[in-house]
């Protein structure tokens, strides 16, 4: 019976912590990260066996977990994973990401988590052509999350679901990540003075951009504004990555087809997995 083991990264093992995750072109910043205090080792969880590492994740400040684990690893090291995850972080949410970590949810359900969101990923080719910039749209402080109408704003979103990918309806809980990394960027579309919808540039793998938290206000839905806010994220991110990469749910129709016609191609499929 294979014995599995939990502890944190350490300055010594950064720097195969950080290959595991296939971020080692972002181990500088990992490191900026832990020098200026968003992140510590304590966060970068790892669990081993005989055979070396078999999954790394983040447990930080904000309310996901997303996990890479060997794609070999069998049920009885994924319920390993998934009770020490409950035990450490039981009011999060698990991201289980195609070609990342095995799908499957039923190791985790016998160690109590609940499955929850099945989604897609979509990627677009930064190169392959230009997206116009809206002049609707405009640049805040992320700090700006947490100002008076982006909050109305999700709030009304919360109307009619969760906020984004974070499983949270608390957007002070939901944000609570994004508005301590300064390498987020937030976008925001006004109409007389009146903000309509919002989103962030995110970091992602090197020479990619994510587009994260993309709402629009529910009353002014179905009249392109989505897709003018998506393309003008898309339209700044190409003038420094080559990538773009973002998610929704499988059966957000209405997404699906903003990536599309603004040039996505849908691949990975995440499942969500939510604790108490």
């Amino acid at each position: 019976m294979t014995t599995y083991t939990f502890d944190h990264a350490t300055p010594a093992t950064l720097e195969p912590y950080a290959r595991f995750m296939e971020a080692s072109a972002n181990l500088a910043a990992l490191q900026e990260r832990l020098a200026d205090g968003r992140l510590s080792y304590t966060h970068l969880r790892q669990m081993h066996s005989d055979r070396g590492l078999e999954g790394v994740w983040i447990n930080g400040p904000g309310p996901v977990i997303v996990p890479r684990v060997r794609l070999e690893l069998e049920a009885a090291g994924l319920h390993a994973l998934a009770e020490h995850v409950m035990r450490a972080a039981p009011d999060k949410r698990v991201i289980l990401t195609e070609g990342a970590a095995p799908l499957a949810s039923a190791p985790w359900a016998a160690a109590g988590w609940t499955r929850d969101t099945h989604a897609v990923i979509a990627q677009t080719d930064l190169t392959a052509r230009r997206w116009p910039l809206d002049p609707r749209v405009q640049e805040r402080p992320v700090s700006d999350l947490l100002s008076g109408d982006l909050l109305a704003l999700y709030a009304a979103l919360v109307e009619v679901g969760t906020i984004g990918d974070t499983g949270e309806i608390d957007p002070a809980i939901a944000f609570a990540e994004d508005v301590q990394d300064e390498e987020q960027r937030l976008f925001v579309l006004v109409e007389h003075g009146t903000v309509l919808g919002a989103a962030l540039l995110t970091p992602a793998p090197p020479g990619t951009r994510g587009i994260h938290l993309l709402g629009i206000r529910p009353d002014r839905r179905g009249a392109g504004l989505g897709r003018a806010l998506h393309a003008h994220l898309l339209a700044v991110a190409a003038q420094t990555h080559q990538r773009h990469g973002g998610t929704t749910e499988w059966d957000n129709h209405a997404m699906r087809r903003i990536f599309e016609r603004n040039g996505a191609v849908l691949r990975e499929q995440q499942q969500f997995i939510r604790g108490v």
